[in-house]
């Protein structure tokens, strides 16, 4: 009888290792799993960082241009106002120079 205790004794012990065994080897997995997740997620939101990065410098991209090419059309009109008025004014000189000729 105490041999067959003993023996269901150490069954019993080894069938709780074999359990512990099986447990820390289960959580290891899912510890394992859940880094690789992690690293994925991290991964998948740097790239969407990334993009939201790229858009944002194209887009600042495209506003510099587009004020510099406002500035260079304002600096045109600019240029071809003074350019009228440069020329009026030589009309008008010519006339009187013509009209002081004439007389």
């Amino acid at each position: 009888v105490d041999a067959e205790e003993e023996r269901d004794s150490l069954n019993s012990v080894l069938r709780d290792n074999v359990d512990s065994s099986e447990c820390r080897m289960k959580s290891q997995e899912l510890e394992q799993r859940a880094e690789e997740e992690r690293q994925t997620a991290l991964e998948e939101q740097k790239s969407r960082l990334e993009a939201m990065e790229d858009m944002l410098v194209e887009d600042c991209n495209r506003h510099a241009t587009e004020k510099f090419v406002d500035a260079e059309e304002d600096a045109s009109e600019s240029l071809v106002s003074r350019l009228k008025a440069v020329e009026h004014q030589m009309q008008v000189k010519t006339r009187e120079l013509e009209r002081a000729t004439s007389e």
